[in-house]
C-alpha cells in the first residue's frame, strides 16, 4: 500500500477548485507546481462555492415554496452560485431579473393579457403582505397562465456577462 497524501497539499483539490472558480485565479497561494503553500488557502476554492451555492438556493427558496418558480430554476440557482461564488451569483441573479422582465413583457404584450397581469400581480402582492399561499389560478399550476423560462434569462444572463468580461481582458 502506498504512503496517504493530503489531496489538499499535493495541490489536486486545489486545482479543482482553480478550475470551477475563478475568482481564485490571481494565483494567491499557488506555487510553481500548482501545489498550495499556505493551508488556510487550500480551502478557499470549497467555501467560496459552498457560500455561492447556499446563496442562490436560499434567496430563491420563498419563490419556490409559493410555487412561483419552478424546482429545476431553484437548482440550477444553486449549481451557478456554486460555480461563480456569491459575489457573482448576486450581479447574474440581477442581470436575470432584468432578462426574465423583459421575456415577460414582450410574451404580456404579445398575447394582449396586460390587464389580467395586472391583476394577477395584484393579487400576488397581497398574498405575500398575508402570508398566505396564492390562489390555483395565480401560481405555476395553472396551465393557462403564462410562463417565462427563469432558466433561459438565466442562461442569457451568464452568457451576455461572459462576453462582456472577455471582451474586457481580451
Amino acid at each position: 500500500m502506498g504512503v496517504y497524501r493530503n489531496p489538499c497539499r499535493d495541490g489536486r483539490i486545489y486545482r479543482l477548485a482553480l478550475a470551477a472558480n475563478s475568482k481564485l485565479a490571481d494565483g494567491t497561494g499557488i506555487g510553481s507546481r500548482g501545489r498550495c503553500q499556505r493551508s488556510d488557502r487550500c480551502w478557499v476554492g470549497a467555501k467560496t462555492s459552498l457560500l455561492g451555492a447556499g446563496l442562490g438556493l436560499a434567496l430563491l427558496l420563498p419563490l419556490v415554496m409559493v410555487r412561483s418558480l419552478g424546482a429545476g430554476d431553484w437548482k440550477l440557482t444553486g449549481a451557478l452560485g456554486a460555480f461563480l461564488g456569491p459575489q457573482r451569483l448576486i450581479a447574474v441573479l440581477m442581470g436575470t431579473i432584468l432578462v426574465a422582465g423583459l421575456m415577460a413583457l414582450v410574451l404580456i404584450v404579445a398575447k394582449k393579457r396586460v390587464r389580467k397581469t395586472a391583476r394577477n400581480i395584484w393579487h400576488l402582492l397581497v398574498t405575500l403582505v398575508r402570508f398566505h399561499m396564492p390562489a390555483r389560478d395565480v401560481s405555476l399550476d395553472n396551465p393557462e397562465s403564462l410562463k417565462v423560462p427563469f432558466g433561459v434569462a438565466m442562461a442569457v444572463t451568464v452568457i451576455a456577462l461572459a462576453v462582456g468580461h472577455m471582451a474586457r481582458i481580451g
